[in-house]
């Protein structure tokens, strides 16, 4: 029994604390690329140059680098900015929505395009001008 509540209990923390989210957008590209995943911490909050997620009401959860921390409110940006919804559209963003700090980021490796055969035009590539743009970040259980 006592293992059991220790079990418990550790698994209650790590979901309290930890978070898991899916790329979906091309608003954080090249950093970020759609199907990466980020694992963020909830209990740590914004930081100059690092990327957090939030929730954007009305969206809901976005991945973002932080710009500027000033006063309980932070100014989020994307790393694509022709491609990203961010405060420069809706302002200063409040503390109190930041979800987590992101700490670990696992990249989404597609498979390998064929090879083009002697002859035959290269493999097309999709450009950010090809994509509807996005900046959700899909959370399990959200």
């Amino acid at each position: 029994m006592p293992l059991l509540l220790t079990c418990l209990a550790v698994s209650l923390a790590v979901r309290l604390t930890v978070g898991l989210g899916v790329v979906s957008g091309l608003s954080m590209w090249p950093a970020l690329s759609p199907g990466d995943k980020v694992l963020y911490l909830r209990c740590l909050g914004p930081q100059e140059g690092g990327l957090v997620v939030a929730e954007l009401p009305g969206h809901g959860p976005i991945v973002k680098r932080v710009a500027c921390v000033d006063q309980g409110r932070c100014f989020l940006l994307g790393d694509n900015r022709d491609n990203s919804y961010d405060s420069r559209e809706f302002g200063f963003f409040p503390d109190s929505l930041i979800i987590g700090r992101v700490v670990v980021i696992w990249p989404h490796r597609p498979p390998a395009a064929p090879a083009a055969r002697e002859g035959s035009p290269a493999p097309s590539t999709r450009t950010t001008e090809d994509s509807p743009r996005s900046d959700r970040a899909r959370l399990p259980g959200r």
